[in-house]
């Protein structure tokens, strides 16, 4: 089942009406950074898609043809799925970051600026 259909109009908080088209976008931009996210460097993507099957249950071919760009349409299955992996994703990657900061602090070296920026966003987030 498609995200919408053509004589259904679907709109955002905002009011204006979406399309398809942002809903593919969406995904795709999920797909691209989670897959990213996982991989061990180049040449890990289709493990990295094999990972976030069997965590999340998205099915590899749908991660791959959106890699791709050949999805028109997506699921609401799909794309709620993929939304909260992707949220879950980045608050896997928000921990990393957290824990490295706290290990760094724990061995006496000092946080570089990046890595406070960072835990800045981490406890913004948890707000």
């Amino acid at each position: 089942m498609p995200v919408s259909n053509r004589d259904e109009k679907i709109i955002n908080r905002d009011g204006k009406i979406m399309s398809d088209d942002v809903y593919v976008s969406n995904a795709t931009s999920w797909a691209n950074d989670m897959v990213r996210g996982v991989s061990r460097g180049r040449g890990d993507d289709e493990n990295a898609m094999r990972q976030l099957e069997s965590d999340y249950g998205i099915p590899y071919s749908v991660l791959w043809r959106l890699r791709q760009g050949r999805v028109k349409d997506i699921s609401v299955r799909i794309y709620v799925r993929l939304q909260s992996a992707y949220l879950a994703e980045c608050e896997r990657q928000m921990r990393k970051i957290k824990d490295g900061a706290e290990r760094a602090r724990q061995a006496g070296l000092s946080v570089e600026p990046l890595v406070a920026q960072a835990e800045d966003l981490v406890s913004e987030d948890s707000k």
